[in-house]
């Protein structure tokens, strides 16, 4: 019925007596109600749900006094008065509670994120390695009746969200909105897991940007972990899966020349970062957290990770902190490579560099061993700030026939240079850069290797990986767009798409086809250019937009959800 949801930056014009954002103070609530309209009145004094202290009955009224709160700052107030009924879960080894708080009638259709909200604490758990709860008291989530957007940022005992992100009817809800559930959810409990005003000492992250970025990646993570646990219908996704998500969703905001760095935004509260940039510190930092896990290995890459989140409970969390603490645990002469590259190095130079790069790839094929020539320069749709990048890129890549090949087990090695080469004996195949997909940037290779793979892509897709299968078409799509590759070679390799069965792939297709909307875009997309894709016998994305193609799911999912 009434409910508050504050800010940092807002909190104050709310209590306009104070105006220090910072100042902490004890605040007590009051309820005034009519006979006979009362209900059930709940109240969030920050670290519990207020207990009722007294009531009094005067001039008609039931005058309600609730318990006053600990000492909080103005934002850590929050207020929700409705006549809810609640449900509530416990996690497997810890004392953390979730409760679902919403209309009675109603709390079935929230039984499903309420399970699911005690997966995912079992699964932080499980990382974490220590018996610490997420939060020391419950966990609320009050199913709002209004069109919110999204869970608030800094609340981590009272969450509120609208009803239709929480509530699960299996004849309404689309695969799409229980995704953006499940994200929402799982995101929001990473937030409170990595630091919470509520600990006691406190864990302060020095820039918001990267701790959301890192609630982001471990929310990814954790979903993946769900899925592959058989949870869902999405029973063997890949985590890989979601890698691609993160990537792609950082591009289509990452390219404009206006975009700033990531660094720009140090001084920033998360919740004064403008919306259009959500994406990009959200997306991005965990792109570039999946992009050193590749790169460095995945086993490593946790050991390394939990360990500096368990070391820095009660104190303070930086970028370049916690990229001193990854180096320490992660480096050795193998991970060193040629030219002394660490993951700091890597980290540093994208969050200080806006945008991303493309590597053209050249292969001279009149040597041997074969020289693979790679040219870096900043990925614009338009034809404007074209100029070339120092990217500390992680390279691997996989070539056709690998009888002979010197770097394919394990490619590491980076590129910092606007041109690097390399001798590699391809044997007369191709070569596919970026292994998994899993490096923030994209690829386009000479006429003769396109070919090749497009040739593979017909005979036998399946020998390419899934995950670089997407890349490849997402990267099309976009060179495509970008004038950076002919209408006819793009058809020739996206042509194989009636034979693809794979979500991941076809989601890449989906959207890489939305990237020929681009405003400006190089390749000039007019009405009649999309009626050839549309109309081109051989040119699966066009069908699918219109129903001619039905891709079907590459994982065991129900028959329904298809």
């Amino acid at each position: 019925m009434i409910l508050t949801r504050l800010s940092r930056n807002h909190a104050k014009y709310f209590f306009p007596c104070f105006d220090n954002n910072r100042f902490e103070a004890v605040f007590k609530f009051k309820i005034n109600t009519i006979p006979g309209e009362r209900g059930m009145q709940y109240i969030n004094s920050s670290l519990v749900i207020a207990e009722e202290q007294r009531r009094m009955n005067r001039n008609n009224y039931i005058f309600i006094e609730y318990q006053p709160s600990p000492q909080v700052s103005l934002n850590e107030i929050g207020f929700v008065y409705s006549q809810f009924s609640n449900a509530s879960m416990r996690a497997r080894n810890t004392n953390d509670t979730i409760v679902i708080w919403a209309p009675g009638p109603t709390m079935i259709y929230y039984n499903y994120i309420l399970k699911f909200g005690q997966s995912i604490m079992n699964l932080i758990h499980e990382y974490s390695t220590i018996d610490r709860p997420i939060m020391y008291g419950p966990i609320n989530i009050v199913a709002v009746p209004s069109n919110l957007n999204g869970y608030e940022i800094g609340s981590w005992n009272l969450l509120t969200n609208g009803y239709i992100r929480l509530a699960y009817v299996p004849e309404l809800t689309s695969i799409r909105q229980l995704e953006k559930m499940t994200f929402e959810l799982t995101q929001q409990l990473c937030r409170i897991w990595l630091g919470n005003p509520g600990e006691h000492p406190r864990t302060t992250w020095k820039e918001e940007w990267f701790k959301e970025g890192v609630a982001t990646y471990f929310a990814y993570y954790f979903l993946g972990k769900y899925h592959h646990n058989g949870e869902s219908y999405k029973t063997g996704w890949p985590y890989g899966f979601y890698g691609l998500e993160m990537r792609h969703r950082a591009m289509l905001v990452d390219w404009h020349h206006s975009t700033p760095s990531l660094i720009n935004f140090n001084r920033t509260l998360a919740v004064e970062i403008p919306p259009r940039y959500t994406e990009l510190m959200t997306m991005k930092t965990a792109s570039l957290l999946w992009m050193v896990e590749n790169w460095i290995g995945t086993e490593k890459f946790h050991a390394a990770l939990v360990k500096y989140i368990n070391k820095r409970r009660g104190s303070y969390i930086s970028i370049e902190d916690f990229m001193i603490n990854l180096d320490k645990e992660t480096v050795e002469c193998f991970h060193q490579f040629f030219n002394g590259s660490t993951s700091s190095r890597v980290l540093d130079s994208w969050i200080h560099q806006s945008g991303y790069p493309v590597i053209n790839v050249e292969v001279f094929r009149d040597r041997s061993p074969n020289v693979i020539l790679l040219k870096q320069r900043k990925f614009m749709f338009t034809k404007e700030f074209r100029y070339d990048t120092k990217f500390l890129i992680p390279i691997s890549y996989v070539i056709q026939h690998n009888q002979n090949c010197y770097n394919c087990h394990q490619p590491r090695f980076t590129i910092s240079t606007s041109t690097y080469s390399f001798a590699e004996n391809l044997n007369g195949g191709w070569i596919i850069l970026n292994r998994r997909a899993s490096g923030y940037y994209r690829v386009n290779y000479d006429a003769d290797t396109w070919l090749l793979i497009a040739k593979t892509l017909q005979e036998n897709h399946l020998s390419i990986d899934e995950l670089n299968r997407a890349q490849i078409v997402s990267d099309v799509f976009a060179l495509y767009a970008a004038g950076d590759l002919s209408y006819e070679l793009a058809v020739e390799i996206l042509s194989y798409l009636d034979k693809e069965q794979s979500y991941a792939v076809w989601e890449s297709a989906i959207t890489g086809f939305e990237l020929l909307k681009i405003e400006y875009a190089a390749c000039d997309f007019t009405k009649a250019l999309y009626e050839e894709w549309q109309a081109g016998p051989r040119l699966s994305p066009g069908m699918l937009l219109h129903g001619f193609v039905r891709p079907q799911w590459s994982v065991n999912a129900e028959p329904d959800l298809v």
